[in-house]
């Protein structure tokens, strides 16, 4: 029986070790994402396309891309967007759901980027944290197993969360979105240098408000933020111990 204890012992701490090993690697990834993105942002040619059509398109070319077994591409969308303030980032991790594991190479990574007005270098320090936690988020679905995501994704095949309160709870409270949120909200923590719960707070509020805005009232949101966060907490103590966060 101790045998068996100490081999248990060993494949967990292996597990655990891996589970560190990897999530370094992807931070690294998506740091490197983030930069391309932004250097591209940069580019004259691109900047002056944008400005005239108010939306671009284009794909990042690193060969960082090589390493990521279930990632072929990152395509980035850009669009001048009114009314809304300032700068706002979202993704996605698009993959063939009704496939197995043969496909989940060719999926891609998607960053949409929403500008109230053409952007400046001044809005960059705003979008880099944004652009790091989207990043991150989604190269963390990028390496979870097809049944986890599927279990997420068959029951909204439509990707529409908020058709109703039991789909955006069931959604928010999914291992694979608890897992790929708290990864992209402990890299925004520590590129804002803010407490980790802070950040998990304000993402939070975020869903919260985008659950008004699909017309849903304060009394039918909260209990899913609710849970969430006690689901999202729970997650971020136990995979960052080190992240700021009060824990009496």
């Amino acid at each position: 029986m101790k045998a068996s204890l100490n081999e248990l012992k060993k494949i967990i701490k292996k597990e655990l070790h891996e589970r560190v090993v990897t999530g370094r690697r992807l931070d690294r990834y998506a740091t490197a994402f983030s930069r391309e993105i932004i250097i591209a942002l940069k580019d004259s040619d691109l900047k002056e396309y944008v400005s005239e059509n108010k939306e671009a398109t284009f794909s990042l070319t690193t060969e960082l891309l090589n390493d990521l077994e279930w990632v072929r591409d990152v395509v980035v969308n850009v669009k001048i967007e009114q009314p809304i303030e300032g700068n706002v980032v979202h993704g996605s991790y698009d993959w063939i759901l009704d496939d197995d594991e043969e496909t989940r190479p060719q999926s891609d990574v998607y960053v949409n980027i929403e500008f109230s007005q053409l952007y400046t270098d001044q809005d960059f320090s705003v979008l880099i944290p944004k652009l790091k936690e989207t990043l991150r988020h989604e190269l963390e679905h990028s390496g979870q197993p097809t049944a986890m995501l599927k279990s997420t994704y068959e029951k909204i095949p439509d990707k529409e969360i908020w058709k109703n309160l039991e789909v955006a709870e069931d959604y928010y409270t999914s291992e694979s979105e608890v897992k790929g949120h708290i990864a992209g909200i402990y890299k925004r923590a520590k590129t804002e240098k803010k407490p980790a719960e802070d950040v998990l707070d304000h993402i939070l509020d975020e869903v919260y408000h985008t659950g008004l805005s699909y017309g849903y009232s304060p009394e039918e949101i909260i209990p899913i933020v609710r849970r969430a966060r006690e689901l999202w907490r729970y997650y971020l103590v136990w995979r960052y111990p080190a992240a700021d966060i009060d824990v009496s």
